[in-house]
């Protein structure tokens, strides 16, 4: 009897271990292509679109574009204009080198984060979000949606009607320039 027991707690030891190695093997492989290097990625996760453009000294032109498959379903295309390429990853799909479609209806909102470079992102989606501009001078162009922009240093513009410079506060303006001129100054 002691021998049977001490037998299946060895083998549900052994399961055990197995099953964890498993899932550690399979977590860092999604962790390694999640993240991959020098490559932007595009993603939908917990109903928000995530573009992500890693800090390799390009100049980035990402579009937010609501589009609609052929069977009628609407999705958002998200295309790098300089053509520097884009990876689809968790939900979306590839549909050219530097273009990349994403579920529309279970997205709520999005996310965009460019690094440095003079990068451009351009929004046209109606949905609510958040765009980071990072090192650089960088332009932002939001779209109908109610979207947060946040510039960092460089000579920055953004068409928003909310705008934020680094730890500086908010700006109303619909055209907030960054360097230059006074907050919450139009042009």
């Amino acid at each position: 009897m002691r021998t049977q027991q001490a037998c299946r707690r060895v083998i549900v030891a052994i399961a055990v271990a197995g099953l964890v190695a498993a899932q550690l093997a399979i977590m860092s492989g999604v962790a390694q292509s999640a993240v991959p290097d020098g490559i932007s990625t595009v993603k939908v996760q917990k109903r928000e679109l995530i573009v992500e453009v890693p800090f390799n000294g390009q100049d980035n032109k990402i579009a937010l574009l609501p589009k609609q498959s052929p069977n009628g379903l609407p999705f958002i295309e998200v295309i790098d204009l300089n053509d520097h390429e884009l990876r689809a990853l968790d939900g979306c799909a590839f549909l050219d080198l530097n273009d990349v479609g994403c579920p529309l209806l279970d997205t709520t909102e999005f996310f965009v984060s460019v690094a440095d470079g003079n990068d451009t992102v351009t929004n046209s989606v109606d949905l609510p979000g958040q765009i980071i501009a990072g090192p650089g001078n960088d332009t932002v162009l939001d779209g109908p949606g109610d979207q947060q922009v946040q510039l960092d240093q460089g000579d920055d513009m953004s068409r928003s009607s909310l705008t934020t410079s680094g730890r500086l506060g908010r700006r109303s303006a619909p055209r907030a320039r960054r360097h230059g001129v006074a907050a919450g100054t139009a042009y």
